[in-house]
C-alpha cells in the first residue's frame, strides 16, 4: 500500500523535529490514528509519552529516572509531576529503560542517611549503595544494630540494592513459652526470622541452665 504522504518528511517530523503526532496529521489532512498506521507499517518505533510533551533538551534518562526513583525515594506521583505526566507514564518509562520497581511496604533511604533505632520492628529499609561499599555498609549496620540491642536481617536484591529489617528480640522465656505449647521449632524460627539451629541451641542451654540451678 502507497505511503499518503512522503516516508521521509514523516520521519523528518516525527524523528528529527519531534512534532506531536497531532501536528504532523494536521499538516497532512490526516488522523492520529492514520499517522500511526503508517508508522506502524514501516515498522518505526513509537516514541514514549514522555517524549511526546517534553522538548528535547528536557527529556529523562534511565540514570536520571533511577536517582529519582531509588536514591531520592520520589514516587511515581511526584516524578510525574516533575516532567508533567502521569505516574502511569513514568511507569512505562520505567519499564522501558529497565528500572525495577521498589519491593511494596518499603522506604527508601538515600545512603548513608538512616537510622536503625527509627525503625519499628518489621519495619524494612531499602538501601541502594554502590555496590564497592555495599559490603562495608552491611558491617557497620550490623555493628550498630549491634551497640543498639536490635536485631535485623539483611537480603540482598542485587549487586546495588538491599533490605534492611528490624527483627524482634528473641527471648528465652518467650520461645520456650512457644515450644512448651506445642509449636515446633521450625515455626518458632520462621516467627522469629531466625533459623532453625539457632532457636534448637537456645532451647538446649536454657534446658542446661535449669538443671544446673
Amino acid at each position: 500500500m502507497k505511503t499518503p504522504i512522503p516516508l521521509k518528511d514523516l520521519l523528518r517530523l516525527y524523528n528529527v523535529e519531534k512534532l506531536p503526532v497531532t501536528e504532523i496529521a494536521a499538516r497532512f489532512k490526516m488522523t492520529r490514528q492514520g499517522i500511526y498506521q503508517v508508522l506502524w507499517r514501516h515498522k518505526i518505533r513509537a516514541r514514549p509519552r514522555i517524549y511526546r510533551r517534553r522538548p528535547p533538551e528536557n527529556r529523562t534518562t534511565p540514570e536520571e529516572l533511577h536517582d529519582l526513583y531509588w536514591k531520592q525515594g520520589l514516587s511515581l506521583g511526584k516524578i510525574g509531576e516533575r516532567f508533567g505526566v502521569s505516574a502511569t507514564t513514568i511507569w512505562a518509562e520505567m519499564i522501558r529503560h529497565g528500572v525495577p520497581r521498589r519491593p511494596k511496604g518499603t522506604n527508601v533511604y538515600p545512603s548513608p542517611k538512616y537510622n536503625l533505632d527509627s525503625l519499628a520492628i518489621g519495619e524494612q529499609l531499602l538501601i541502594d549503595e554502590n555496590p564497592v561499599e555495599r559490603f562495608n555498609l552491611q558491617i557497620s549496620l550490623y555493628t550498630q544494630a549491634k551497640k543498639l540491642g536490635i536485631r535485623i536481617a539483611i537480603r540482598n536484591l542485587n549487586d546495588r540494592m538491599f533490605t534492611v529489617t528490624r527483627l524482634e528480640r528473641m527471648s528465652i522465656e518467650k520461645i520456650t513459652k512457644m515450644h512448651g505449647s506445642g509449636m515446633s521449632i521450625r515455626k518458632i524460627a520462621a516467627a522469629y526470622s531466625s533459623s532453625r539451629q539457632t532457636i534448637s541451641k537456645m532451647l538446649k542451654r536454657y534446658q542446661c541452665e535449669k538443671k544446673s540451678e
